[in-house]
């Protein structure tokens, strides 16, 4: 299973008056230009990287690989595309668990992946992303507002709560959770889209990561991350979350990569000093001093 690159690949390779098996050819319907190509399934027909429709989506482990397709199965006039997400045999196992722990998840903030595999052991994942052309990371997108930002931190800390409570083989405990760190958040991990500035058009897209050490690899993602995570002795746990999540807030609104130690970047009028202090707090240094995910939750509900 290979991709073939055309040498100048038509970028609107779609034709509305035909099923959506004949956008899986390998001719252009419209300027009859070879298109790159490969078969997933009898589902998704595969055309390009990620990175030609989606700004600022990289993958934060060589394990995983975007693509960008078509659903050949609905035939609705317009169709709609598909992010494709090609998992190696290094990684599947990971996400085989990661999909049971958000199965039983009530947070809508998930990507609503889909999952494939074949006999010769390749896996993939896919959901419709019609809607979203960017990642929070992209260059063109739009600074969060007071209310969906407030509302985006609110729907992490409570997949993160959730997350803390649910093993990750996906059985519900009363024991004490392991000392585990999602490992989930940073602007390039969420898809932009739709008109409004609005928390419910935004989605998490890899959510594989749960470990006690740094699973992520991408330096843009690591420039998010605290510092105990880039230590080979700390473990990390939901503190590390917290610092990500905080991290990830302040940039969405003012588009300034925190960095330890510093004094946190001053949010625009309209935000309040309350949220200024709660993002102080979840980017102290030392995870120590940083508030508990039951004691995020409880300040950031108190602003609501």
């Amino acid at each position: 299973m290979r991709v073939i690159w055309a040498t100048e690949p038509c970028k609107h390779c779609c034709c509305p008056n035909t099923g959506c098996r004949t956008l899986a050819r390998s001719t252009c319907p419209e300027c009859g230009g070879v298109l790159p190509i490969t078969w997933v399934d009898e589902r998704i027909a595969v055309h390009g990287r990620a990175d030609e429709i989606v700004e600022g989506l990289t993958p934060a482990d060589g394990g995983v690989t975007y693509w960008w397709g078509f659903d050949t199965i609905k035939r609705e006039p317009c169709v709609g595309k598909a992010l494709v997400m090609r998992l190696s045999s290094r990684v599947r196992g990971r996400y085989r668990e990661a999909m049971e722990v958000v199965k039983r998840s009530k947070s809508g903030l998930v990507m609503p992946w889909e999952g494939i595999r074949f006999p010769h052991g390749m896996a993939y994942l896919y959901a419709p992303t019609e809607a979203y052309s960017r990642t929070l990371a992209a260059p063109g997108a739009r600074a969060l507002k007071p209310g969906p930002a407030i509302e985006l931190m609110h729907s992490c800390l409570l997949l993160l709560s959730e997350y803390e409570h649910v093993s990750y083989s996906g059985i519900q405990t009363d024991q004490q959770p392991p000392i585990r760190a999602m490992q989930a958040f940073w602007p390039g991990n969420f898809l932009l889209g739709g008109p409004a500035n609005s928390s419910n058009c935004i989605r998490l897209v890899d959510f594989s990561f749960g470990s006690d050490t740094l699973r992520v690899r991408d330096q843009h993602a690591l420039e998010f991350f605290p510092p105990e995570a880039h230590s080979l002795q700390a473990a990390i746990g939901p503190k590390a979350d917290i610092y990500c999540i905080g991290a990830t807030l302040l940039f969405s609104i003012t588009g300034v990569i925190h960095t330890p130690g510093q004094a946190v970047y001053r949010l625009p009028a309209g935000f309040g000093t309350r949220l200024q202090s709660l993002l102080a707090a979840m980017l102290e240094p030392s995870p120590v001093l940083r508030p508990t995910v039951r004691q995020t939750l409880s300040h950031l509900e108190a602003m609501i």
